[in-house]
């Protein structure tokens, strides 16, 4: 007998019991919001700000950088080098 199983963090049932997990890796292609194609282009380290790490996003189609922190949000930036500082 299969026993459902629901998200944590939506209550939503889940077809499988697998998260729906993306990949932040340099490189990869991620969706933030509704953002999508947006690709990795590096990890920004932020010690003693007790902030988790920032990435750096590239949008292929706008030729636009992003700077996202994840429970922080996303924030639009001039250059790949605003968006690495």
């Amino acid at each position: 007998m299969a026993f459902a199983t629901y998200s944590s963090r939506t209550g939503r049932k889940t077809s499988n019991g697998a998260k729906a997990t993306q990949s932040w890796a340099i490189g990869e292609t991620v969706k933030v919001g509704f953002m999508t194609s947006l690709e990795v282009v590096a990890k920004v380290a932020t010690p003693g700000d007790h902030a988790p790490d920032a990435y750096v996003l590239w949008a292929p189609k706008s030729d636009k950088f992003f700077r996202f922190t994840p429970h922080r949000g996303i924030e639009r930036r001039d250059s790949l080098k605003d968006a690495l500082v």
